[in-house]
């Protein structure tokens, strides 16, 4: 299965990389979703079969998490380059998030373990990291969303709307292999990941 994937993903990344007129940008964004991508995949394995014994399993579940940020990140940028949407806006949040990341990577150790409580609910220092990794995953995924959304909306053409309507199982199987990924399940969604790369690169190429 893994083979297989493997070759799915270099198919799509072999051609996100044969540059084609007026596509250069989505082709490029591609690409780089698709080797993020295969990169974890392969960690993935690597790490069940016992290769990666540096990370513990909490470790191993942070960089899922990690991963399945970047990539809804990447998928924001791919949907605006497809939309031919301008502007930095984007680029300058991801920048943020990843600043963020770092500075709860570096500044969450020196915090009491519980940072508050009510007596029935805590909130454990260990739990600020992955409310950030999920508040991006939520800004990112939301911000594709919504710019389809309005595309879709504001298209008379049916021949472009129809090109839009791919989107849609994109963002499903992306999100519900996201999902298994926060659940501890992600090789589980694996599959749905690769399913959905190669739907965009039918769509993007």
């Amino acid at each position: 299965a893994l083979l297989l994937g493997s070759v799915l993903y270099v198919t799509v990344l072999v051609s996100a990389f044969q540059k084609r007129s007026g596509q250069e940008l989505s082709a490029a964004l591609l690409g780089i979703f698709t080797l993020v991508a295969v990169v974890f995949q392969t960690l993935d394995a690597f790490w069940r079969g016992g290769f990666v014994q540096q990370l513990d399993a909490r470790g191993f579940f942070e960089l899922q998490i990690f991963g399945a940020v970047l990539l809804a990140f990447l998928l924001t940028l791919i949907a605006r380059s497809f939309l031919r949407l301008s502007g930095w806006w984007w680029l300058i949040a991801g920048a943020v998030w990843m600043v963020g990341l770092g500075l709860l990577d570096s500044y969450v150790p020196t915090m009491p373990e519980i940072l508050w409580t009510n007596e029935r609910v805590m909130l454990p220092r260990e739990g600020l990291t992955l409310a950030w990794a999920i508040l991006g995953w939520l800004g990112f995924m939301g911000a594709t969303i919504g710019h389809l959304l309005r595309a879709r909306r504001n298209l008379r053409q049916p021949l472009h709307r129809n090109r839009l309507s791919f989107w849609l199982p994109i963002l499903v199987l992306i999100v519900i292999n996201d999902l298994f990924v926060l659940g501890g399940a992600g090789i589980l969604g694996n599959p749905l990941r690769l399913a959905a790369t190669v739907i965009m690169g039918y769509v993007l190429l």
